[in-house]
């Protein structure tokens, strides 16, 4: 549960709309995320290995690579063989600067609070390496900071590995979002979604993290709706309440659909907007919200 809620946060603060997918359903989506647990059979793993070879894409959180019951094994062909967990407690990511991994991102290399899993690259592209420390820090090696610097040199094992359409990340990223919260992972993770779905039907700017979408199509109707929400709850004693309703101006949203928008505005109140096309999608500004609104896309 842990790590299907990292993962649901993380979607949900980079604003990327997402269903659960399982094995009756799984071939209608253009890009898979696995979580960090080994929880697919050697059986399920050749189906999103054919998925993958037919041109879908899949994003593999550590563990989640590995064969559940055997976790010697690769469910994926992520380009890399099982060596182990690591010894340290900790270690860092380096990116490669040539890659769309690095964009928006340090060039530097940064912590992860738990360190991730070794793996021997077989084929593929390593997008970043993994920075081990120097030792653990404990009572018999101390150093003065809680971790222990990074050595100058890349270790043998990748932090993210490309094969083909899979992208496997050595890290669970998942559970260290959920328990450290750094935001680097979270746009780690948004670097990956976008090198391997480029065109999203839905894309939002302008939306704080805390802020919520959602697409909804009304075929009956002919439209779509893109709920916009930002109601952030205070934690107060047992409770979180929500009081403090601030507006969000110059929301932009675009929609990447098969049919002919024909006209956008906001509901309640019918404020029409104005929509500008470019190479298959159309685009609106909502130009101040307050708590909730829907913007609606006749065609």
């Amino acid at each position: 549960y842990e790590r299907a809620k990292g993962i649901n946060d993380l979607l949900l603060e980079l604003h990327r709309d997402f269903e659960m997918a399982d094995t009756s359903n799984y071939e209608k989506f253009k890009l898979i995320i696995v979580p960090s647990q080994a929880c697919l059979s050697a059986e399920e793993g050749e189906m999103l290995n054919t998925y993958a070879q037919n041109g879908g894409s899949i994003i593999v959180l550590g563990e989640g690579a590995l064969v559940e019951g055997d976790t010697t094994k690769t469910a994926l062909n992520i380009g890399a063989k099982v060596v182990g967990k690591s010894p340290y407690n900790f270690d860092f990511t380096l990116l490669k600067s040539d890659t769309l991994m690095s964009e928006d991102m340090v060039s530097s290399p940064f912590l992860n609070y738990e360190s991730g899993l070794r793996m021997e690259p077989t084929e593929g592209t390593v997008l970043a390496a993994v920075r081990e420390p120097y030792f653990n820090r404990t009572y018999e090696h101390y150093s003065s900071h809680r971790e222990t610097p990074y050595r100058l040199e890349d270790s043998s094992y990748p932090a993210v590995l490309k094969n083909g359409n899979i992208i496997f990340f050595a890290h669970a990223l998942d559970h260290l979002y959920t328990e450290h919260g750094v935001r680097l992972h979270r746009e780690l993770l948004k670097n990956a979604i976008d090198l391997l779905y480029p065109d999203p039907i839905l894309q939002v700017e302008n939306l704080p993290s805390v802020g919520r979408v959602n697409l909804l199509q009304q075929g009956d109707k002919n439209r779509y709706v893109v709920h916009l929400l930002y109601s952030p709850p205070i934690q107060r004693g047992a409770v979180r309440v929500i009081e403090d309703f601030l507006p969000v101006p110059d929301v932009g949203i675009t929609l990447r659909v098969p049919e002919q928008v024909k006209k956008a505005y906001m509901i309640p109140g019918n404020q029409p907007l104005e929509l500008t096309s470019d190479q298959g999608t159309v685009a609106v500004t909502v130009p101040e919200f307050t708590m909730h609104t829907g913007v609606v896309f006749e065609y």
